[in-house]
């Protein structure tokens, strides 16, 4: 499908289209792409990628070097998949390898019922299960379906490298950033405190699409994402 422009009529397609009936807003299958930053250097592109079928979800992440950039040997790749109802977002499985830019990392985690399978480096793991645990990615899936429905909690849980906690999440309001795609009215989310945060606009006309992600590390700026380019599959 053409990448999205925005203009009235579209705009009155998509909020009739994409805002379900009830609690549970629909989520809709989207290609969104990205400037990729590293430490306010443009170093690639990143592409975030949402498959949705039969009550299940599949979200995947790819930021990669492009250009005369590409020889330098760098990755990360985030997946999450999981099932979708009334209540919003399950994981059932999530993996993330990251090479090349900063500390290397690998991770596999496994939402079983019986218990909860983490394998990082060399190490494997057994945590207790919680049908309330969110991964990462699948935050930012169950974030844009709670805005949807206008249910944005105050914290979620979360299991991030291998820690257990209440990730306390701050609204911030409106706001109406300058993107690739023309001015766009966003709702300003932040993640976490202190030095573990990650801020992010999610688009609400185009059914909270995340606009920009910027994470930081020890309070300085270290990966940000700019929205380049959305389509609709």
């Amino acid at each position: 499908m053409p990448k999205i422009k925005l203009i009235p009529v579209l705009l009155l397609w998509l909020a009739a289209g994409l805002f379900g009936s009830g609690a549970h807003a629909q989520l809709r299958p989207f290609t969104a792409v990205y400037a990729a930053a590293y430490k306010g250097s443009e170093i690639g592109q990143g592409t975030l990628t949402l498959d949705v079928a039969n009550g299940r979800y599949s979200l995947d992440l790819k930021i990669e070097p492009t250009g005369l950039l590409a020889i330098i040997p760098f990755a990360i790749h985030e997946q999450a998949q999981g099932t979708l109802d009334s209540a919003g977002v399950h994981p059932s499985r999530y993996a993330y390898t990251r090479s090349g830019l900063g500390k290397k990392r690998q991770e596999t985690v496994v939402f079983d019922p019986s218990g909860i399978q983490r394998e990082a480096k060399d190490t494997s793991s057994t945590l207790p299960y919680d049908a309330n645990l969110t991964d990462p990615l699948s935050l930012i899936l169950q974030v844009m379906s709670d805005l949807q429905a206008d249910r944005l909690q105050t914290s979620y849980r979360l299991l991030n490298r291998g820690k257990i906690k209440n990730y306390p999440i701050q609204d911030k309001g409106p706001e109406t950033p300058q993107t690739a795609l023309g001015q766009l009215p966003a709702r300003h989310i932040q993640r976490g405190a202190d030095d573990q945060i990650i801020r992010f606009w999610f688009g609400s006309s185009v059914a909270f699409v995340p606009l920009k992600i910027v994470q930081f590390e020890d309070n300085r700026e270290e990966i940000s994402l700019s929205i380049r380019s959305l389509e609709w599959r």
